[in-house]
């Protein structure tokens, strides 16, 4: 994806990012059916929104609908970064990794393992 260079030196100018090592960016692309280009986080900055989406949810799981503090949730992505996804709010959900009910990781598909001969 590729970055929009006025776009993402504004954020950082406006402190909408403050990754030190300035790797967080504003793409060209604009986010499917809303008015504003993707966002792509790292480091910091990608902190700083796992601890937003968990007080905007108020740590409900999107999966069980149970709450789950923050050592036991994460942030999930509805459509994953690897095929496209970017870390706008419309993406982003809120999962409980708890070992009982792992909604994050029952998501992921989990490659088969056997033993070798």
């Amino acid at each position: 994806m590729k970055a929009d260079r006025e776009l993402t030196e504004k954020a950082y100018a406006d402190g909408v990012f403050v990754d030190k090592k300035k790797r967080s960016y504003v793409a060209q692309k604009m986010h499917p059916g809303t008015d504003h280009p993707c966002v792509f986080l790292r480091g910091k900055d990608r902190s700083i929104r796992r601890a937003q989406l968990f007080k905007r949810v108020k740590g409900i799981c999107a999966g069980c609908g149970r709450y789950r503090d923050e050592s036991h949730g994460d942030m999930s992505h509805e459509l994953s970064r690897g095929k496209g996804g970017c870390d706008c709010w419309e993406n982003l959900a809120w999962r409980c990794t708890f070992f009982v009910a792992n909604c994050h990781t029952s998501l992921h598909k989990q490659p088969m393992w056997t033993r070798r001969a």
